[in-house]
């Protein structure tokens, strides 16, 4: 490299340097199990409003079943 300015009509080379800033990295257990809860959660929402008609059991049962049958017809 020239020192000094480039030179009319010359384009300076130039040079892009990374400098990692490495950390020690400790789990957070609290946070992961905090994920793990919010992300096994979904919602199941029907226009049973009789409770006696539909137990949530069964919702989710109904559900599921649903799931395995589209999962055998899009193979």
């Amino acid at each position: 490299m020239k020192r000094g300015h480039p030179k009319k009509g010359e384009t300076p080379k130039v040079t892009t340097v990374y400098r990692p800033n490495l950390q020690q990295l400790t789990k957070n257990e609290e946070a992961i199990e905090e994920k793990k809860r919010k992300m096994s959660t979904f919602i199941l929402i029907t226009n049973k409003v009789d409770q006696k008609e539909m137990l949530d059991r069964k919702v989710l049962q109904t559900y599921k079943g649903q799931e395995a049958e589209r999962r055998v017809f899009a193979c």
